[in-house]
């Protein structure tokens, strides 16, 4: 398995969608997000740092946790944390 971050938004890109696969598509918004990459790290003069299998996984966990909460408790839901 590949643990490119590359790799990874390209799979979860293709897993997100219902539409019918338009693999062009999302070879221009990977080659995008490449592009972005090299541009910053061209601009700040560092070195590559690959974010890691778990970064979607991660990516604002603590908001979408307190999103959730939210609207759970807009749902008239009581929450119980549990240690």
């Amino acid at each position: 398995m590949v643990n490119c971050q590359f790799a990874l938004t390209f799979a979860w890109f293709l897993s997100s969608r219902s539409e019918p696969v338009r693999v062009t598509r999302y070879f221009f918004m990977i080659g995008h997000k490449i592009l972005i990459a090299v541009y910053h790290i061209l601009k700040d003069k560092v070195d590559y740092k690959e974010l890691g299998a778990d970064h979607l996984n991660n990516f604002r966990r603590d908001k979408l946790i307190d999103h959730y909460k939210k609207q759970l408790a807009n749902l008239g839901e009581e929450i119980v944390q549990v240690a």
